[in-house]
């Protein structure tokens, strides 16, 4: 596949998914039937064994920590001089916390009342499995560029099944409601593809420069 055609797909993604995630918002309130239905679901099966689990896993999955665990994965990429892959990484990161707190802000959905854990904020949509998707997403895609068969493999393969375990650990604990998981993935890949057209934008730029002829680079 050429790059015009890798961008389009890309384009096409990136406008597919921000739709998707603009009309699970909207009707939010079309699915309050099947969200309490998962909630009172979502309580049945609760037992102490597996929310000690639960718990772990919530936290080790939270936007703040995938946050902290870039920084040093940036500053290595940096080091090892993968410094657009580094620098990728940082800001669709970065951008992901930060449309993350302008949609909870913005919606405004509060949390179910009979969570396990104490959550501040509102809920919609789900940081844990937006953060999720995109942190391992990026890494997928720096395998994919590199050709890395056995990289490209597990990455690929791993993301969503992790998407998949983070947003039923988040009901499970009951701290989301089912529209703010389902929201959340089509907001990952609206920040993957939109972080992936910025460095193929800056990349093509740069390559442009590198082809100018020196007496007309003034």
């Amino acid at each position: 596949m050429n790059t015009a055609a890798n961008t389009r797909t890309i384009v096409l993604i990136l406008v597919v998914s921000l739709i998707c995630f603009f009309a699970i918002a909207y009707s939010r309130g079309m699915l309050d039937g099947v969200n309490m239905w998962v909630n009172t679901w979502a309580t049945s099966i609760q037992a102490e064994k597996f929310t000690d689990a639960a718990n772990l896993i919530s936290f080790s999955f939270d936007t703040t920590v995938l946050l902290a665990i870039t920084v040093p994965i940036t500053g290595l990429m940096v080091y090892k001089r993968h410094t657009e892959n580094g620098l990728l990484l940082l800001g669709a990161m970065g951008g992901n916390a930060l449309l993350l707190s302008v949609s909870k802000t913005i919606v405004a959905s509060p949390r179910p009342l009979n969570g396990l854990m104490l959550e501040q904020g509102n809920s919609f949509p789900s940081g844990h499995v937006t953060s999720t998707i995109v942190f391992f997403g990026m890494l997928a895609f720096f395998a994919i560029q590199n050709r890395k068969t056995i990289s490209k493999l597990c990455l690929a393969a791993i993301t969503p099944v992790l998407a998949v375990i983070v947003a039923f650990d988040r009901l499970y604990l009951n701290v989301h409601w089912l529209s703010d998981v389902l929201a959340a993935p089509f907001l990952a890949l609206f920040v993957l593809a939109t972080s992936i057209l910025v460095i193929q934008h800056l990349k093509g730029r740069y390559d442009r420069m590198k082809n100018v002829p020196q007496g007309n680079a003034k």
